[in-house]
């Protein structure tokens, strides 16, 4: 989707640390080609401070359902 400048510019100052920790993991852990790794940078640290708390709850769940913790 094309989004205003502004708006990019916005989400992209709201990420710490944390975040670009979790995109480089996920980039780690991704196993399909992507094809265009610019566009595929950005989506993902742009879509980080939206899903980071998501992704970690569900792995929380997914140890404590598996006896992990």
């Amino acid at each position: 989707d094309d989004k205003p400048a502004s708006v990019v510019k916005s989400q992209l100052m709201k990420l710490d640390m944390g975040h670009i920790e979790f995109v480089l993991d996920s980039l780690n852990n991704n196993t399909t080609e992507v094809r265009n790794m610019k566009q595929y940078i950005l989506a993902a640290l742009y879509n980080a401070p939206l899903t980071i708390n998501n992704y970690y709850r569900s792995l929380v769940h997914h140890d404590m359902a598996t006896g992990k913790i």
